[in-house]
C-alpha cells in the first residue's frame, strides 16, 4: 500500500471514531485551518506551521521525512491532530496564536 492509501485508512478509522466520515473530519479540521493559520495548510514558518502545530509536535516523530508541519499532507497533519487532541477536533474558536 502506498503512504498516502495507509493516510487515507487511518484517517477514516479516526473519523469512525468521531462518528463521521473522511469528507467531515477534514471540513471541521479546515474549520481549524483557517482560524489557525488562515486556511494555509503548506504555511512553514521557523516556530510553526500546517494548522498551527509547533514544528516539533508529533509531525517529526509520525512523518519524519516531513521535518516542519507545513510540509505534511493535509491528512497527515489531521493523523497528528487527532493524536495530539486525544481524538478530537479542537473548538475552532479557541485558536491558539502560539502554536501546538
Amino acid at each position: 500500500m502506498t503512504a498516502k492509501v495507509v493516510d487515507f485508512v487511518a484517517l477514516a478509522i479516526d473519523a469512525q471514531a468521531v462518528r463521521l466520515n473522511v469528507g467531515q473530519l477534514r471540513a471541521q479540521w479546515q474549520l481549524v485551518a483557517n482560524c489557525e493559520v488562515d486556511g494555509k495548510w503548506s504555511m512553514v514558518g521557523p516556530a510553526y506551521s500546517g494548522i498551527g502545530f509547533l514544528n516539533s509536535t508529533g509531525t517529526v516523530r509520525r512523518f519524519p521525512v516531513r521535518p516542519l508541519a507545513g510540509e505534511a499532507s493535509e491528512d497527515q497533519q489531521i493523523l497528528v491532530g487527532m493524536q495530539v487532541t486525544g481524538g478530537t477536533v479542537p473548538d475552532q474558536y479557541g485558536c491558539s496564536p502560539a502554536g501546538w
